[in-house]
Formats: C-alpha cells, sequence, structure tokens
C-alpha cells in the first residue's frame, strides 16, 4: 500500500535489538500532532525521522517493561494511548491502566491535549477492575510506584471477597 508523505506510517517499537518488545503503527502526521516527543523525534536531522522508527526506552526507564518480560501490558496501553489519539475517547482496560499512567506522569510524551482527563479515566479503570483482575493490577499498581492505587485495589479486593461469604 502506498502512502502519501503525511500518511506514512510510524513504526514505534522498543528495541532493535533480538529481543524486541513489538512494534505499533500510527500515522506519523498524528503522533506528531498530537506529541511533543515524537514531533520533535521524527524531525529533520534525527535518524528516527529517515526510518520512521522511534525507540522509546522510557518504558525501560519506567519499569514498565524488560526484556524477557511479557510485554502485553506496556503495549496494552500504547494501544489505548494510540486510540486516543485518533479518536480522542478515553478508553482503557483495568490491567493496561497503569501502565498508561505511568506514560502520561511526567509529560515525557509531552502532549498536546491536557493528560488530566485520561489519567483520572486509568485510574478510576484501576479500581474498577473485576475480581479476577485486582489481584494483577494491585500487584502491577506497586511495581510502578502507585502504591496509594495498590493498597486501594486491594482494599477493594477484600471488601468484594467478605461480601461473597
Amino acid at each position: 500500500m502506498v502512502h502519501s508523505p503525511d500518511e506514512q506510517l510510524l513504526h514505534d517499537v522498543a528495541d532493535a535489538a533480538p529481543s524486541v518488545l513489538t512494534s505499533h503503527r500510527a500515522h506519523a502526521l498524528l503522533l506528531c500532532t498530537r506529541s511533543g516527543f515524537f514531533a520533535r523525534a521524527l524531525s529533520a536531522g534525527f535518524i528516527e525521522q529517515e526510518r520512521r522508527v522511534v525507540h522509546l526506552g522510557i518504558v525501560e526507564e519506567l519499569g514498565l517493561w524488560r526484556p524477557g518480560e511479557d510485554p502485553s501490558y506496556v503495549l496494552g496501553a500504547f494501544h489505548a494511548l494510540v486510540r486516543y489519539f485518533y479518536t480522542g475517547r478515553h478508553e482503557v482496560e483495568a490491567r493496561f491502566a497503569l501502565d498508561l499512567l505511568a506514560l502520561l506522569e511526567g509529560d515525557f510524551l509531552q502532549l498536546e491535549s491536557t493528560t488530566e482527563a485520561l489519567s483520572a479515566t486509568c485510574e478510576a479503570a484501576a479500581l474498577a477492575a473485576p475480581l479476577e483482575e485486582i489481584g494483577v493490577v494491585a500487584a502491577r499498581a506497586h511495581h510502578l510506584g502507585f502504591l496509594d492505587l495498590a493498597e486501594d485495589s486491594l482494599r477493594r479486593m477484600a471488601g468484594m471477597l467478605d461480601t461473597a461469604k
């Protein structure tokens, strides 16, 4: 499929080594419009602009993923972020909410629009996790340093189990 220059697809990969996390396709124009990080990374003078590939080392720095680990959490979070870029809808599954929240914190991505509503959606999704996912959400929250969310999730699980007796 041939794309016009402003519709060129960007592959977003976490690593170019054999331990590749994966890639995610998105229109470069959309990413550059929504994110100052992508706009700079894909500007002239950077290798990412030529290769149309952006290494997101932040996923490793934040502890979202390490080689050999299951990439599904960070992939789900990035998928939700790209869906937000395309649609403006704040939708994220509970199990991916904390990874997306971690990506939003500190404004690393330099998003053009406010992230407060999306961050609030992430917190609400994590706290509304179904019983079978609460343990995973609480563990992920603890791993990523969201200790209040981990504690709240565990309290919610205890309350649900008490009610089920």
